[in-house]
């Protein structure tokens, strides 16, 4: 987003908001179904009815993390009108234009909302079953800043790219996407196409996590959706305000 935002073009800040659209299906219907499907080829159909049993005995929890996830989607779908003034699975028509500033910042205030709901909820589930908060089993993970440095350095690297070819497609098959994606088509890409690529991350957690077979690991799985999602609502606050004080002083934005 940030690097799209530095070209000038507002739909970047489609990627975090597609994202939570991608994680939805990845974290709650990819994940659980590829854990399953790799254990039945090896095998392990024992394993297949712990996730099972696993998931009717926290159905609360899943149905928790489920709703509280769609419910961001909700919000991330209004910032998505506030900034292109169309439904995010409509088509746009030609001419579409950014929204004024005013439009923008309220986008972002209402997102605020979102994510005051989003804390409220965590801080009650995080009162009512701390267990799940405090078993967690995390040896695989570890501190490195070259590991760091290393990460951060390939992920500018992979948005400048991302984002080249977002641009070059838009000019070069504009009469092909638009026909899929509408008018705004580097918007679109960044939603559809690169969401789904930046949440394939949170995918990896998810499918480690539901291998667990644990309620904590468990939950941490259901939580590459719900938080990832909390996260992007934050992260596309980030860039209409970056916007709205870009155009306040005057500079020339475009999706």
């Amino acid at each position: 987003m940030m690097v799209s935002l530095s070209m000038g073009r507002v739909g970047g800040i489609a990627n975090p908001l597609g994202s939570n659209f991608a994680n939805i299906y990845l974290m709650y219907l990819v994940a659980p179904i590829w854990v399953a499907v790799k254990w039945i080829f090896k095998g392990q159909y024992s394993k297949v009815g712990e996730l099972c049993t696993l998931i009717g005995k926290e159905k609360k929890l899943v149905a928790g993390h489920v709703l509280m996830a769609t419910i961001l989607f909700g919000f991330s779908s209004v910032m998505y009108w506030f900034i292109t003034g169309y439904n995010q699975f409509s088509k746009q028509s030609e001419g579409v234009e950014l929204q004024p500033t005013h439009m923008l910042l309220t986008g972002a205030a209402v997102a605020v909302i979102g994510l005051v709901v989003f804390r409220i909820w965590d801080l009650s589930m995080k009162r009512k079953r701390p267990e799940l908060f405090d078993d967690i089993d995390d040896d695989d993970h570890s501190e490195s800043w070259r590991e760091l440095a290393l990460g951060t350095i390939g992920l500018i690297f992979v948005s400048l790219l991302l984002n080249g070819l977002f641009l070059s497609w838009s000019e070069l098959y504009s009469v092909q996407l638009s026909g899929i994606l509408g008018a705004a088509v580097f918007a679109g890409l960044h939603y559809f196409v690169g969401a789904l690529v930046t949440s394939l991350p949170e995918l990896k957690v998810a499918v480690d996590n539901y291998e667990k077979l644990s309620a904590p690991d468990l939950n941490t799985a259901l939580s590459s959706a719900s938080v990832s999602n909390m996260t992007n609502l934050a992260i596309a606050i980030l860039g209409l305000l970056i916007v709205g004080i870009l155009t306040a002083c005057g500079v020339s934005m475009k999706l």
